[in-house]
Formats: C-alpha cells, sequence, structure tokens
C-alpha cells in the first residue's frame, strides 16, 4: 500500500523491469503514477502497485490525452530496445507541454538523439548499476552513492564507532580527510529525521549516518580510514 499521497504526479511509458520498478518505488513513496504499457497481462499484474494502469498502443496520443497522462508532472519513458518508438514517444510528450520527461537509454549516442526530440533527462540503468556495484565493491563502508561529477560524489556513510559522542568540530574531518559533512540522517523516536546543516558543535550519536561530500578517491580513502 501507498503512503500518503503528495502532489506529485508521473507516468511511466513502458512496463519492463525497469519500468516495473520505477511504477513500484513511486507509487510507494506516496506519488500518483500512471503505468502504461501495450500488454494486457502486464498491465493487470501491475494495477495493485499503480495509482492508474493503462494497456495501449503508447504512441497513441488520443487515447492517453483521454486518460489525463499528458496531466502528469513528469514522464519516465522505459522502452528500451525500442529507440524508434522511444523517439516518437518522447517527442509526442514534448509537444503536448509534459515538462519533465526522463528517458532510459543504452548509449551516449542515444542519449545525445533523444535530448534533441525532448528529454530533459536520461537515465543509463545498467551503466549505473555496474558503476554502483563497482563502487560497493571498492567502498563497501560506504551505502548510497550519488555521483556530481565526473570525480566528486554525496555518498552516505554510517557513523564509525570512534565518531560516537564527539562533534564535528573535534573531528574535524574537512581538514582531516578532505571531506564535508552536508546532512545526518538519524532515527528519532522511531522516525527517520535527516538535518541538513548540522550543527558543529552537536555530539553525533549511535547510529547515525553521515551524508558526505567529496572527491571520489578520499571518500574512498575516509571510508578505509574509518571502517570498523
Amino acid at each position: 500500500m501507498a503512503t500518503t499521497k503528495t502532489d506529485r504526479s508521473v507516468a511511466v511509458m513502458g512496463l519492463g523491469t525497469f519500468g516495473e520498478q520505477i511504477v513500484k518505488t513511486l507509487y510507494d513513496g506516496g506519488i500518483f503514477t500512471v503505468a502504461v504499457d501495450h500488454n494486457q497481462g502486464i498491465v493487470d499484474r501491475m494495477a495493485p502497485f499503480a495509482s492508474k494502469v493503462i494497456c495501449t498502443d503508447i504512441t497513441n496520443r488520443e487515447v492517453l490525452q483521454g486518460h489525463g497522462v499528458f496531466d502528469v508532472d513528469v514522464a519516465v519513458v522505459a522502452l528500451r530496445r525500442h529507440f524508434d518508438i522511444t523517439v516518437l514517444v518522447t517527442n509526442m510528450l514534448k509537444k503536448v507541454g509534459v515538462e519533465e520527461i526522463m528517458v532510459q537509454v543504452d548509449t551516449e549516442q542515444e542519449a545525445d538523439a533523444i535530448r534533441a526530440v525532448g528529454a530533459t533527462s536520461v537515465v543509463f540503468p545498467q551503466r549505473d548499476m555496474a558503476i554502483q556495484i563497482a563502487h560497493d565493491i571498492i567502498s563497501p563502508n560506504i551505502s548510497n552513492y550519488l555521483p556530481l561529477g565526473t570525480n566528486v560524489s554525496i555518498v552516505e556513510v554510517p557513523l564509525p564507532p570512534s565518531f560516537v559522542g564527539k562533534s564535528l568540530i573535534e573531528l574535524d574531518l574537512r581538514k582531516k580527510y578532505h571531506i564535508t559533512v552536508i546532512a545526518i540522517r538519524s532515527e528519532v523516536q522511531g522516525r527517520e529525521q535527516v538535518t541538513p546543516n548540522p550543527s558543529p558543535e552537536e555530539p553525533l550519536e549511535d547510529g547515525a549516518v553521515l551524508l558526505v561530500l567529496g572527491e571520489n578517491d578520499v571518500l574512498s580513502h575516509f571510508s578505509a580510514a574509518t571502517k570498523a
């Protein structure tokens, strides 16, 4: 069952493995999610995991418009191995005024082409997963990983036992490791809480997770140096 709804709405065009997981995750996160595919069996299977499901030719503008698909805030085009249809759908979404169009692609060549016809962002699921797996092997003490460029990332690092009870001022991580703690994730009375721009004087509590910004090699060094 989904959590409390938000004002955001997303249409996911194509329910392969990537599209299906996007739908389930968004819906569970409280996003009004429309799932679209031409396969009736897949659509029926996804019905419990989406706000609305539509079985139609994904290029059928009239049907999509009739179901309000073009009124969403974000459209995700997940039609891997069907780049010709991806181009048509992306261009259609652009023409009807969908502001954010995220498209699944396999190559940089596809990414360049799809941006030219209206995509506002692209995603490389296989490449990104490979990078994440490699990152996990290199730095197993680091959890979530968000690349910001070729050599800079934000990562989540579980608070090392040696840091518990100390403040950020005492640890002086910027000087010692050349990293910046931009937020702290912790559990307060059974609920997760994220504190941006954390106080440098507050003692760090056991179980907290540091959101750290830095260069990739520096982050790997920090992870290795603080591993319990």
